[in-house]
């Protein structure tokens, strides 16, 4: 099964479940947790269900196209459902059968670990899945976004669709999956992932991001405080973004990194409280852990 089919098989299911299916966000993003969809919509008791495929970029994961498995650029198909419905976890397996893995025949394993993302003060617990020893989702049940307690909590299930791909199509090489039946990944995403590493990892003016982060930060802000909470959220994301290519370089003392961090959460929560004061009942307020996100 080719990957083109795995995201319209994956589309269908839980189009058929309830979901709308939503499109990627164009700012860009370390996982598709931090799209508006699912940002916002975890926070407050309205229902929601919603599903769609996002590009995330990890700088600091670039391996210039030469390792198979870890990409600096890739692929998630994200689930959010608010409230959790009983049967979340038996779906999502009948989801696998769709994308092409035989739950019957392979080695599924449910590995307990919590997930934090800290420059979204984000925090919940679940599990990493696995498929015959690679993770293929992380399934968590959100319990705070942006530092504020979830009532109720989502679940969000994350697909890492390049690895699901590796297991359906029984390759060892992301650059040697179809993408369709006429093209591989390589040929269409090999040139991008070695000149993007090279870019974050050499290319890149981290002087001119510092002083970038000062020029979001500050417009992200004042933009919330007038209830701007859209737009202050994108500048937010461009905060986090440019402090991951920091992060990719590797200049930036550990003491200043805690500071970066705690400065993005400091934007995104006040994007949520002015999410929060228009649109739904006001919440407590609840800190969450420093770990890395998944």
């Amino acid at each position: 099964m080719n990957l083109q089919d795995i995201i319209s098989n994956l589309n269908d299911y839980w189009a058929a479940r309830g979901c709308v299916i939503l499109q990627p966000y164009d700012v860009e993003k370390g996982s598709a947790t931090v799209h508006p969809a699912t940002f916002f919509g975890t926070l407050g008791a309205k229902p929601l269900r919603a599903a769609y495929v996002d590009h995330c970029r990890r700088p600091k994961d670039g391996r210039y196209s030469i390792d198979p498995r870890r990409l600096g650029g890739f692929y998630q198909y994200q689930v959010l459902i608010k409230p959790p419905p009983a049967d979340i976890r038996q779906a999502y397996l009948d989801s696998l059968d769709l994308a092409g893995i035989n739950t019957s025949a392979r080695d599924i394993r449910w590995i307990e670990g919590d997930w934090t993302c800290p420059p979204l003060g984000a925090y919940g617990f679940g599990w990493e899945i696995q498929v015959e020893g690679l993770e293929v989702t992380h399934f968590t049940y959100l319990q705070h976004m942006a530092s504020f307690e979830l009532r109720p909590a989502s679940v969000e299930i994350a697909y890492g669709l390049e690895r699901l791909a590796l297991c359906a199509q029984k390759k060892k090489n992301i650059f040697d999956l179809q993408w369709d039946d006429r093209l591989t990944y390589g040929q269409r995403f090999k040139a991008a992932e070695e000149q993007f590493s090279r870019y974050s990892f050499e290319e890149t003016d981290v002087q001119a991001l510092l002083r970038n982060l000062e020029v979001l930060e500050k417009e992200s802000l004042s933009l919330a405080q007038r209830g701007h909470y859209l737009p202050a959220y994108d500048l937010a994301l461009k905060f986090i973004s440019d402090y991951y290519l920091l992060q990719a370089r590797n200049t930036i003392p550990d003491s200043e990194k805690d500071s970066l961090v705690r400065r993005a959460g400091a934007l995104t929560r006040a994007c949520a409280a002015a999410y929060i004061k228009d649109n739904e009942p006001v919440q407590e307020h609840k800190s969450t852990g420093t770990q890395e996100h998944k």
